[in-house]
């Protein structure tokens, strides 16, 4: 497998703290990817090494890539076409990445409850509609501060063998304001790759911020439009604390200063908003990249 070596933080799905939640759910989280500069490899996991052979406390799990792969399709056949929906519309296109979690069994849980000290619990089929529904009142805001994510899409595999789509909600902006967001977006790259090298310091960064709006539209009919504010750097690098500056000099800590607010500007069920006293009260959200489950006032 590839390992990929990560020194700050400008982008999420850089650290495995997002990835490594999926344990809650399975024990074998497994992916399929295919096309860009990395060849088509199925990706196995196991940490508790009971399901994949050869998995072992050093290398728990397996990839299969090339001559293995394809001995492995024909080996399985139908089996392994129908368990990455090869035969779905989500493999459309020349590249792309399936993740697939079998949820945890009521076996597994009573494996875990004799072996482990942390429980792990089984997984019902409807524990996880209601965690999709969770998802759903939540998918907007994920489109926030999400860089490269334009729609999310909740579908299911009904008795027809036929997949539906349940909710899909997706962002939009104009040229510019895209524009503007892209050049962001570089310039924090390209400060972090410079932080890294030593070619500058914290105090170095110059501040640079962008404002762009962003247009969201979900099944339901649903719009909203965000004035979305990012910043990044220090407005006085005079008074950066010390004990932040000693954490970046021993690369105890790899997050850049970044910061950013979005703001509601229009809702199809509220009057559009263009004074301060037209905005209602809503309650705010923190986020790290995806919004935090804590609600602010």
């Amino acid at each position: 497998m590839v390992k990929y070596n990560v020194f700050f933080c400008t982008f999420l799905f850089q650290y495995g703290v997002g990835f490594n939640s999926v344990y809650h759910l399975t024990d074998t989280p497994m992916f399929l990817s295919k096309g860009g500069h990395i060849p088509h490899t199925l990706c196995m996991f196991d940490p508790h090494c009971c399901y994949v052979p050869g998995a072992t406390n050093v290398d728990p799990g397996m990839a299969f890539d090339g001559a293995d792969l394809i001995g492995l399709r024909q080996k399985l056949g139908a089996a392994f076409y129908s368990s990455f929906l090869e035969q779905h519309e989500v493999w459309q296109g020349d590249a792309g990445t399936f993740f697939r979690f079998p949820l945890r069994s009521e076996k597994q849980e009573q494996y875990h409850r004799g072996k482990d000290k942390l429980i792990a619990r089984a997984v019902s089929h409807g524990t996880m509609k209601k965690l999709l529904k969770e998802f759903q009142e939540e998918a907007q805001y994920c489109l926030l501060f999400l860089n490269n994510l334009q729609r999310i899409k909740i579908s299911e595999i009904r008795s027809d063998g036929c997949m539906h789509e349940i909710y899909s909600v997706e962002g939009t902006m104009s040229p510019i304001d895209k524009q503007k967001r892209d050049i962001f977006i570089t310039d924090a790259s390209r400060i972090g790759s410079q932080l890294h090298h030593k070619e500058i310091t914290l105090a170095d960064i110059a501040p640079n911020s962008t404002m762009y709006d962003l247009n969201i539209k979900d099944s339901e009919q649903i719009h909203t439009r965000y004035t979305i504010a990012q910043s990044i750097g220090f407005s006085d690098s005079a008074n950066i604390p010390a004990s932040v500056l000693t954490a970046y000099e021993y690369g105890e800590l790899r997050l850049l200063p970044r910061g950013g607010i979005a703001l509601l500007r229009e809702h199809t069920k509220l009057p559009a908003l263009h004074r301060d006293d037209d905005l209602p009260h809503v309650k705010s959200k923190l986020f790290c990249y995806l919004p935090l489950p804590i609600p602010q006032c």
